[in-house]
């Protein structure tokens, strides 16, 4: 490998272009101009598609290609891997000259490093970094401003175009922490850590700022409504939205959780049933939990009517498939499809609203969380022990707990009640 003093530049330039190249609309990638930082000139420079193509391997594809379904259907897949482009770019750059004393074995391990930081952070974190990351990366290069590492001054300058053009609060912190981000995670100092730019977002947030809003919480009494109007024994949609609903509740389960269920998770006995939550949001090392939901025997039994989703959904005890999928109508009934792929968030969220929409006075103060949120209410205001209660629920903190209960009007009133007045 040749002197290392120039390629951090032209490196960070490539993964800069390409993440920024992958965001465009078809059509557009060939009339755009990227910049980065020029460390020896402390000029701005252009990089060509020739470039992004030589220097990481990767072909910038054609209007044709983004058309065709093999390449969209990757796009996810380019995620993950111009992630790791980003931060190879960014870590030769900010390390260049220790790394360029190094020898050439110790030259080839330093580029294993950006993988390994990839990894510090759960995947969907990281994907929202990298997103955020790269709409800072368009606007800069646009406005041909120095793109990494950023300067104060210019980050105020986005910030503001943010807020010119209707951002959300949500969206000024995403852009902050993914800016933030790219920076430390190579050791660099980050321009959001000026207070000049601490003081203008936070100026903006305010500005931005508007109520919260949570969805009302899941009860029995809709459940039990949702039932007796959609359930027969032998509807497998109808089945399908009962099931993930109660286990749901039940098991203050997620809706990423709930779909990434597979049958090999789950254990059923006379008493209870066993889930297998192997990725959740709050295990960082990803080490799995389960999750324990008791035998009632009653019609809202989630193990009961688990058992009767397996069998009209015609999953075997040995199957390691997603028990969660989209279906085909085959003559009279449904059938899950072969394909052994999830059912995605969007479709449950229509097939959600379609069954309890006809229950509820207003379907916009629901959402797949109320059931989460639902059945951690009850067992707060049903007393149960809260070490029992943070473990089955799977928070981190007590903030993030609590902020899923909705109190009763009685256990509100009896903080005044015990006031001696």
């Amino acid at each position: 490998m040749a002197g290392y003093t120039a390629v951090p530049v032209v490196l960070v330039a490539a993964a800069l272009c390409l993440v920024s190249y992958l965001a465009l609309p078809v059509g557009t990638q060939q009339d755009r101009h990227f910049f980065v930082a020029n460390e020896e000139h402390g000029q701005v420079e252009h990089v060509s598609d020739v470039e992004i193509s030589a220097i990481t391997g990767r072909t910038v594809h054609s209007t044709q290609e983004a058309n065709n379904k093999e390449y969209q259907a990757g796009l996810n897949e380019s995620v993950k891997e111009g992630s790791k482009d980003l931060l190879l770019g960014l870590f030769l750059q900010a390390n260049g000259t220790e790394i360029n004393g190094l020898s050439e074995n110790l030259k080839e391990l330093a580029k294993t490093i950006p993988d390994l930081l990839c990894n510090s952070k759960a995947d969907s974190t990281v994907k929202k970094y990298y997103y955020n990351f790269k709409k800072w990366v368009l606007w800069a290069s646009s406005n041909d401003v120095c793109v990494f590492p950023a300067k104060p001054i210019h980050l105020c300058l986005y910030c503001s175009f943010l807020v010119q053009t209707g951002a959300s609060k949500g969206v000024l912190n995403d852009v902050f922490y993914g800016i933030r981000w790219a920076h430390n995670i190579v050791g660099l100092p980050s321009p959001t850590d000026s207070l000049l730019v601490k003081n203008l977002f936070e100026g903006a947030k305010r500005k931005l700022c508007k109520p919260v809003i949570k969805k009302d919480v899941m009860t029995v009494e809709i459940l039990e409504k949702m039932y007796d109007k959609h359930f027969d024994g032998k509807d497998l949609v109808a089945q399908r939205i009962i099931t993930i609903s109660l286990l749901c509740y039940a098991g203050f389960l997620r809706s990423a959780e709930v779909l990434n269920l597979m049958r090999c998770d789950i254990q059923l006995s006379s008493t209870h049933t066993e889930l297998f939550i192997e990725q959740s949001k709050t295990d960082i090392y990803r080490d799995g939990s389960w999750v324990l939901i008791a035998r009632t025997d009653n019609k809202l039994c989630p193990v009961r009517n688990l058992k009767i989703y397996l069998q009209l959904a015609e999953i075997s005890d040995s199957s390691s498939e997603y028990i969660f999928r989209n279906v085909t109508k085959c003559k009279d009934r449904y059938t899950l499809r072969k394909c052994n792929k999830p059912m995605i968030y969007s479709r449950l969220r229509v097939s959600f609203l379609h069954h309890f929409s006809s229950v509820v006075p207003d379907i916009s103060k629901y959402g797949l969380h109320s059931c989460r949120a639902g059945g951690a209410t009850a067992a707060a205001n049903g007393g149960v022990v809260d070490r029992l209660f943070k473990r089955h629920g799977r928070w981190r903190s007590e903030t993030a707990k609590d902020g899923y209960v909705k109190d009763s009007v009685v256990e509100r009133l009896s903080v005044s009640q015990n006031l001696g007045l």
